[in-house]
């Protein structure tokens, strides 16, 4: 496993899913198990899902309590059903009503904006 800077969020969450590729690794993968990264630019959050070869209805996202969660269930040979799932926290900046979502090329590619940062504002003391 690569050694991981947590000077940013960014690398906190390259942390997480390294963890989560060594406990998925050869020895224990299984079915369905589509890479995902997490980082951020000035205005987003983004979390790309590489699927290929599926389709978007087979994804459901949703958010609770500041934990956005992706999951997907496919149809495999023999009428066999594998299912993927994960959920990750964000941080108290990440603006839950403000998400979309596309599946393009392969992709998911799911946006959350974040919270725009309230200007200081001088208070009057009378």
């Amino acid at each position: 496993m690569k050694k991981v800077n947590l000077e940013n969020l960014e690398n906190l969450f390259e942390l997480f899913n390294e963890m989560d590729n060594l406990f998925k690794g050869n020895n224990f993968k299984t079915g369905f198990s589509p890479s995902i990264k997490i980082k951020q630019s000035a205005d987003d959050f983004i979390i790309s899902v590489v699927a290929p070869g599926q389709s978007k209805d087979i994804f459901d996202i949703s958010t609770k309590e500041g934990i956005v969660t992706i999951k997907a269930e496919v149809k495999e040979k023999n009428d066999f059903f594998d299912s993927f799932s994960k959920s990750y926290r964000l941080p108290s900046n990440a603006d839950l009503n403000n998400i979309s979502a596309e599946y393009k090329d392969g992709i998911l590619k799911i946006l959350i904006s974040k919270k725009k940062e309230e200007a200081s504002k001088k208070v009057k003391i009378k």
